[in-house]
């Protein structure tokens, strides 16, 4: 009995050379959940895709040019920001929806008393070098500067006001520095500046903020060197 193979063989070469060109004709699905995603997609996966985590809320679908853009949001650490109905932008003042809230913006960005003891400590510094220089103006400048910022300091944080008052402003230990630097000698200027670094300590202290005495600037105003050169004036 002959055998079928070849023939069967035959039969089947028959049958794919007919369906091959109409396979190739058959149409393509479009985006819908039976297409496979591209490699871009897989690279992207977008919010819209089956089973697939959204985009973080700061990122949005895309800029202009069709990439992916960051959009602002304000910090959320600043609770007491009011609402606004226009997006966060760099106009964080001028977006506010009024004035009132335009002012508590301010008051957040002016900051409290830290902001001016930051000045008061770069401005004592500044007046330790006068002082080791024996430069009059230069020092009564920065100490007339140390006021002004302690009297915002005051103003930021009124319960910080007596201390600031009756230990150095009103008490005669900002005066009497001024004194000596209008019309004592060099070695009295020292010694009152020194005596004024004290005063500025025991501050600390009864405002419960001694930790502060080990900060830079008070370590670096505890003393004067011996020799220094001045610049030309």
């Amino acid at each position: 009995m002959p055998s079928r193979t070849p023939r069967l063989l035959v039969a089947l070469l028959t049958i794919f050379t007919t369906l091959a060109p109409l396979a190739q004709e058959l149409p393509r699905p479009r985006g819908g959940q039976d297409a496979l995603p591209t490699t871009t997609e897989k690279q992207n996966p977008t919010s819209d895709s089956p089973g697939r985590a959204p985009r973080p809320a700061s990122v949005s679908a895309s800029g202009p040019d069709g990439s992916a853009r960051m959009t602002g949001r304000f910090p959320t650490g600043l609770r007491s920001l009011g609402a606004q109905q226009k997006p966060p932008s760099r106009n964080w003042l001028l977006d506010a929806d009024s004035d009132d809230e335009r002012f508590r913006r301010l008051q957040i960005a002016a900051g409290g008393s830290d902001v001016q003891m930051q000045q008061v400590g770069l401005r004592f510094e500044e007046l330790h070098r006068a002082v080791l220089l024996d430069n009059r103006p230069m020092a009564d400048y920065h100490l007339g500067k140390i006021r002004e910022h302690m009297q915002i300091m005051g103003l930021k944080r009124p319960n910080r006001t007596p201390n600031l008052e009756d230990m150095f402003l009103l008490s005669g230990a900002f005066e009497d520095l001024r004194k000596v630097i209008q019309t004592g000698t060099h070695a009295q200027l020292k010694d009152q500046f020194l005596s004024t670094r004290q005063v500025c300590m025991a501050c600390h202290v009864a405002e419960r903020m001694g930790f502060l005495n080990d900060g830079g600037a008070l370590a670096r105003t505890s003393s004067f060197p011996a020799h220094v050169v001045s610049a030309p004036r």
